[in-house]
């Protein structure tokens, strides 16, 4: 699926950011399919619906992506397929178009986001972890 992603976005830096006790074979097999892998320490608090997993993993890749010089980041799942070749441009294009309007919060910018309706259906207002595009800022 990585070699897909680099042939689909060839300019895209394919990050993976995983916990540090994965098997080293995976992270090797990740790292030959062209991924750079971002190794993180797991929480010991699992939080709400996992919610420190997810934020311990995606702002290590986030932190890598800021690194490696992205203007944005495009989050999402190893388990979700981007096939699109204009996706991501569709994506900075609705960022572009519906441009947020500051007001005294610390926002810059939108994020675009996917969601499916069974989480709003228990959980209102809840944007689910399948999808997030957005400007990267300073972490």
């Amino acid at each position: 699926m990585l070699f897909r992603s680099k042939r689909t976005f060839p300019q895209a830096h394919i990050i993976v950011s995983t916990w540090d006790d994965e098997p080293k074979d995976i992270i090797e097999q990740i790292k030959k399919a062209g991924a750079c892998v971002v190794l993180n320490s797991k929480p010991t608090c699992t939080g709400t619906l996992m919610v420190n997993y997810q934020l311990v993993n995606s702002l290590g890749g986030i932190k890598k992506a800021a690194e490696l010089g992205a203007e944005y980041i495009a989050k999402t799942r190893t388990d979700q397929k981007i096939s699109r070749l204009h996706f991501l441009d569709y994506c900075r294009a609705l960022i572009q178009t519906f441009q947020y309007q500051p007001n005294e919060s610390k926002e810059n910018t939108r994020i675009v986001t996917l969601s499916m309706t069974y989480g709003n259906l228990f959980y209102p207002y809840l944007i689910s972890d399948f999808f997030y595009f957005g400007e990267i800022s300073p972490c």
